[in-house]
């Protein structure tokens, strides 16, 4: 089993069935996806943009169809960057790159940043709000920050359900509470 480093996350993660699963998971093509390009539009035509948590790469090629400028995907998992670098052709520029959020250091460089079913992998309050000013900080001007994030605090919680269909534990994260968050001009 490929796993993430337990100092990063402490989730093992294996890359290859995440990949697998996400592709017959029918709430990723039927809720998650069809959500964000409503709620996107057409803004990220031409623009910058970086996937935090790209994992297998799906939403890289989302937004590659709606015209995005340039693309880094950035993963904490080495396995799920090079599988996007093995099996993803693009024509844009596209980067892969193994890194955490806890590690983004570009300022003012992005005008969409996107981070879906990825926060609720930061171990406590402290590396969230890491995440959220490091995040904040790729922005350029005016840039917008979008981010799914499971229900932390709901009676059935699916990624959880994924988690053990994938052979990974979740911690309970109790201080995310939330489904759907959009952010204009994050601080």
């Amino acid at each position: 089993m490929v796993a993430v480093s337990p100092s990063q996350n402490g989730v093992e993660f294996p890359a290859e069935t995440y990949v697998t699963a996400s592709k017959k998971w029918l709430g990723q093509s039927v809720i998650v996806y069809p959500s964000l390009l409503k709620v996107i539009g057409d803004r990220v035509n031409g623009k910058d943009i970086i996937d935090i948590g790209c994992g297998g790469g799906k939403f890289v090629q989302e937004l590659i169809k709606l015209g995005a400028n340039k693309i880094v995907g950035i993963d904490s998992n080495n396995e799920m960057v090079k599988s996007c670098r093995n099996n993803y052709n693009y024509t844009k520029d596209v980067i892969f790159r193994e890194e955490s959020s806890l590690d983004l250091s570009e300022e003012s460089t992005y005008d969409f940043a996107f981070a879906i079913f990825v926060l609720h992998f930061n171990n406590n309050v402290a590396e969230l709000r890491k995440s959220l000013i490091n995040i904040a900080r790729s922005l350029k001007p005016g840039g917008e920050f979008i981010a799914f994030v499971p229900n932390g605090v709901g009676d059935y919680n699916p990624t959880a359900l994924l988690g053990k269909m994938l052979g990974m534990f979740f911690a309970n994260l109790d201080f995310i509470c939330g489904y759907f968050y959009r952010c204009n001009s994050c601080p």
